[in-house]
């Protein structure tokens, strides 16, 4: 069992929030320092956050702890259903981050691209795109060389789309978390097809980076 934070305001003053890292109120992300309204009801999965953070403001405002199992499925209550779209959001989240990390295929040679790698492809790029003839990359397995800024442009333009492409995918995953009911979310996983509007949405961002 884990332990959230469901605060519920009983009165017309509310509970006010300081910095608080997980924030969602009815579904949606909230901005630090907002004032809770009447019936509205804050979840937060780190307890000693909550308690540090939410503040009763007024006589009748309060909080109180709830027990969730992060591995049983949701009851269906409001406490649940907001836990469990805080766990889908991180498993998509993770999901992307390890699938980017894990680079791409090309020419049968590996380009991992972890978060270091990243870097050091923005910065060779960066001197590719101020004048540079050629710049030092490897493949993974690889001995470091010199790249002609031809060959390197083509290694970093596959990279760049294939980052771009999982990062505007997570980000329109995520909203459809968002939105989803109950339902829906146990559905969701990394990779799955996207609904109309937004995968067409998804495809007019990609067209347009891609001109």
């Amino acid at each position: 069992m884990s332990n959230v934070i469901e605060a519920i305001v009983v009165n017309e003053e509310g509970v006010k929030q300081e910095l608080v890292r997980i924030r969602y109120i009815n579904g949606s992300p909230v901005p630090q320092y907002y004032v809770m309204k009447l019936g509205e009801r804050l979840i937060l999965e780190d307890v000693d956050i909550a308690k540090n953070m939410i503040l009763p403001k007024r006589e009748g405002s309060t909080w109180k702890e709830t027990a969730i199992g992060t591995n049983q499925e949701p009851s269906g209550s409001l406490v649940d259903i907001e836990v469990f779209r805080l766990q889908k959001l991180k498993e998509v989240g993770e999901a992307c981050t390890a699938i980017i990390h894990s680079g791409i295929e090309l020419n049968e040679k590996r380009y991992s691209l972890s978060e270091y790698d990243q870097i050091e492809l923005m910065a060779q790029l960066s001197s590719v795109k101020e004048g540079a003839s050629q710049v030092p990359y490897h493949a993974d397995g690889e001995l470091c060389r010199m790249y002609s800024a031809d060959e390197f442009l083509s290694v970093a333009s596959v990279c760049m789309a294939f980052i771009f492409h999982h990062r505007t995918y997570c980000n329109h995953l995520n909203a459809w978390i968002r939105r989803a009911d109950l339902e829906e979310l146990k559905s969701i996983t990394y990779g799955i097809e996207l609904p109309l509007d937004l995968k067409n949405n998804m495809m007019k961002v990609i067209s347009e980076f891609q001109q």
